[in-house]
């Protein structure tokens, strides 16, 4: 179902001719065919998905104007003092971006055995033999 809804979704966001519209409206309804779904099924989230894309257009909610490039600022969150500086950058024109400087990875630790040094595979010493010649 997710699958169909992906698809359904992207079809309706995608502008197409009638004619490639209507090809991709089969395939759908094929591969939902296909995976046991009937018809009318497809054709519902099909129509969902339609009908979503009508709103979306029809509301003036869902609009972006973009004048100019957004600029951030990204800072680590400290609690009251991210707040005030969030303000400040505002007022010169930057959108403030919090980060947490914690990571799963950096909870967590690695997932792998950690290999003492010495048994690593290392190579100490190549030892090799040069011949001389010299002219006496």
């Amino acid at each position: 179902m997710a699958a169909l809804h992906s698809m359904a979704n992207r079809m309706t966001s995608i502008p197409v001719n009638e004619e490639r519209y209507t090809a991709e409206m089969n395939r759908i309804v094929e591969i939902g065919k296909i995976n046991g779904y009937p018809r009318s099924t497809v054709s519902n989230i099909i129509k969902r998905h339609e009908l979503i894309k009508q709103r979306m257009d029809a509301s003036i909610l869902f609009t972006k104007v973009k004048d100019e490039e957004t600029k951030r600022v990204v800072l680590p969150y400290f609690h009251h003092t991210t707040d005030e500086l969030s303000r400040i950058y505002r007022d010169c024109g930057f959108q403030a971006v919090n980060k947490n400087s914690y990571s799963v990875q950096k909870l967590i630790g690695s997932a792998k055995d950690k290999i003492p040094d010495l048994l690593k595979s290392r190579i100490y010493e190549i030892g090799c033999q040069l011949d001389v010649i010299t002219n006496t």
